[in-house]
């Protein structure tokens, strides 16, 4: 890391330490590692974001899956607005395909799931096309 940072320099690049993290894997016991870079302590964590993406040492994708589809939830309710509105449900289908989806589909290719997974992907799907027709049912009474 210090011969990394001394060739950044070089260069003219800095890196801001204080958003540095690092990362071990099981194989490490991160207790007896500290990493120091100009005589700055690097932060150990077991998670961070990268790219929009969850990153764990941990195989298991169920935490992104979850982070993902409560992110889904938070989109969905800022375009809650859209879905209120009286505008043809083909319309809301539109916004729906091109706003929600892509949130809680992103990295998606990434994740191995499992049927209790699959089940709780669909379920939210299934309860924001409920949301939207019912308010267009609303709309018809």
């Amino acid at each position: 890391m210090n011969k990394l940072n001394e060739k950044s320099k070089e260069i003219g690049l800095e890196k801001n330490l204080s958003k540095t993290q690092v990362m071990f894997n099981e194989l490490i016991d991160e207790k007896d590692q500290t990493i120091q870079v100009d005589g700055e302590t690097l932060k150990v964590v077991s998670s961070y974001t990268y790219l929009g993406q969850l990153v764990t040492t941990h195989p298991s994708k169920e935490n992104e899956i979850k982070r993902r589809i409560a992110l889904g939830w938070q989109a969905f309710g800022r375009a809650s607005s859209v879905f209120k509105s009286k505008i043809p449900t083909c319309l809301k289908r539109r916004v729906y395909n091109q706003c929600i989806i892509p949130t809680i589909s992103y990295g998606a290719e990434t994740w191995n799931l499992t049927k209790k997974l699959t089940i709780k992907l669909r379920s939210t799907q299934r309860a924001h096309e409920r949301i939207m027709l019912g308010y267009r049912l609303k709309d018809r009474k």
